[in-house]
């Protein structure tokens, strides 16, 4: 499913995400999992991944590094 329907201030989103609640912060991220898993491969992800690293500043990519990875958490059973 490839969506793009409206156009959007990304820098604005950006914003706007950051001060969303976890439900609608997690839908987002539900939405590019998904969508990601349409991809042809998971390095395909990975190099536009690595794109987007090279266009932010070392200071943001840290701030995001320690930020963003919890998302990503796994808690010990």
């Amino acid at each position: 499913m490839k969506i793009k329907t409206v156009n959007i201030d990304m820098e604005a989103f950006g914003a706007e995400f950051a001060n969303m609640d976890d439900n609608e912060q997690a839908l987002f991220f539900k939405g590019l999992a998904g969508e990601l898993r349409c991809w042809k491969s998971t390095y395909n992800a990975q190099l536009q991944f690595h794109g987007v690293a090279r266009l932010l500043t070392p200071e943001q990519k840290e701030l995001l590094a320690d930020t963003v990875g919890m998302a990503w958490y796994k808690e010990e059973a």
